[in-house]
């Protein structure tokens, strides 16, 4: 997909979700798909066993950056969250995800137009955005959630948590004063 073709096809709009409680697996060595989709089986049975799996909002998301942590550390947790109460089975945690506002765009294809659009969202849309990331996990939201666990087609919501970005100051600005930098060949250069 060429990057002219990339804005049409992953539009980006901006989403606020609120506060929410969410039920949890966390699985280590998630590079390991069955792992993944091991976890992934176990909290929809549990939430169907709840009554609370078609109200639910079914997704994934991790803290770790998929191309710097090392592939048996890496981590990756599949979620559910829920606006009724509910217990925790063994092996699972409860966590209050705080109200927050994300960017966001459906993905709908295999692993690699998944993929692309990450790509797009992160290298492309908010780099030349007013935005920047929140100190907080980006979300797989599984649209189609009875198929969430057919990885050979995605219909994904991909939310990246964003804030406007903050005031910057010019490098010019306040007291700064030029300054005379000496370079190898003796020649000057006002910095």
């Amino acid at each position: 997909m060429s990057a002219e073709e990339k804005p049409a096809a992953f539009p980006v709009r901006l989403i606020d979700i609120p506060e929410r409680q969410v039920a949890y697996i966390r699985v280590a060595n998630a590079f390991e798909l069955d792992r993944v989709l091991a976890a992934l089986k176990t909290l929809i049975e549990w939430a169907k066993s709840q009554d609370i799996f078609s109200q639910g909002i079914l997704f994934g998301m991790t803290a770790d950056d998929p191309h710097t942590t090392p592939k048996h550390l890496y981590r990756y947790e599949v979620c559910l969250a829920s606006s009724f109460p509910f217990e925790c089975m063994e092996g699972m945690s409860k966590l209050k995800m705080p109200a927050m506002r994300y960017a966001a765009i459906k993905a709908s294809g295999d692993i690699h137009k998944v993929a692309t659009a990450w790509d797009y969202l992160y290298r492309d849309w908010l780099v030349n955005s007013v935005h920047e990331p929140e100190h907080a996990p980006a979300l797989e939201v599984f649209l189609d959630k009875e198929s969430a666990t057919d990885w050979s087609h995605f219909e994904l919501e991909l939310c990246l948590p964003v804030r406007k970005l903050a005031k910057t100051r010019s490098l010019n600005s306040g007291n700064r004063k030029p300054r005379t930098i000496e370079t190898k060949k003796n020649k000057r250069v006002t910095a």
